[in-house]
């Protein structure tokens, strides 16, 4: 019979850890869904008060005054007279002239209506950058510049103003040369025997 009594006694011993285990497992499992749902109403909480937070704002933004800006027109870095089109620049000399001379020739525009005196081949308006493109290469030993324009200037002279070179920027105004009028000195130091090629230059910014 004791054996029988112990037996029961450790049978019942068993049930009671098994059923103390189960307890301990869903006490746990209520705590950790607990957390998880405080965790989770947190973060919910925090989304909230950041969306009500947004609308506050907006609710109490109050328009102060707008300010309205004008427009403003673009200008042409050059400007010209004459050249474009079916028209040409007036050279100081128009030829010919003797094989192997030296010399320059003056390039400007006819002069405006209502006046005698020619005008500057181009005008740079404003302070900027732009690139002449020549459309031939030069012979040999003639080379190109703009110089100031001079009202009633005939004559320019070699060596003077800013060179221009098919591709090669020049800024006008800050180190380069200033805004203003300018006319084109061709300079030659021995004039080609097939002479000169009629020829453009583009203007771009």
């Amino acid at each position: 019979m004791r054996v029988v009594w112990n037996h029961n006694r450790t049978r019942f011993g068993e049930t009671n850890t098994q059923t103390s285990r189960a307890i301990n497992i869903n006490t746990r499992i209520a705590t950790l869904a607990c957390c998880w749902n405080l965790k989770r109403a947190k973060k919910e909480l925090v989304i909230a008060s950041i969306v009500l937070s947004g609308m506050i704002a907006s609710v109490y933004a109050v328009g102060l005054f707008t300010h309205n800006f004008p427009g403003i027109q673009a200008v042409s870095v050059l400007t010209t007279a004459c050249g474009t089109g079916s028209s040409k620049l007036i050279p100081s000399n128009p030829g010919p002239i003797p094989t192997g001379s030296t010399g320059t020739i003056l390039f400007n525009c006819p002069p405006p209506t209502g006046s005698n005196v020619n005008g500057p081949a181009l005008t740079a308006a404003a302070a900027a950058t732009t690139t002449p493109s020549v459309s031939a290469t030069l012979p040999t030993g003639v080379t190109l510049a703009l110089v100031s324009y001079v009202q009633g200037a005939t004559t320019c002279t070699a060596g003077t103003g800013t060179p221009i070179a098919s591709g090669t920027p020049i800024t006008f105004g800050g180190a380069g040369p200033a805004t203003g009028d300018y006319n084109y000195c061709m300079s030659y130091t021995a004039f080609p025997s097939g002479g000169i090629p009629a020829f453009s230059i583009t203007w771009s910014q």
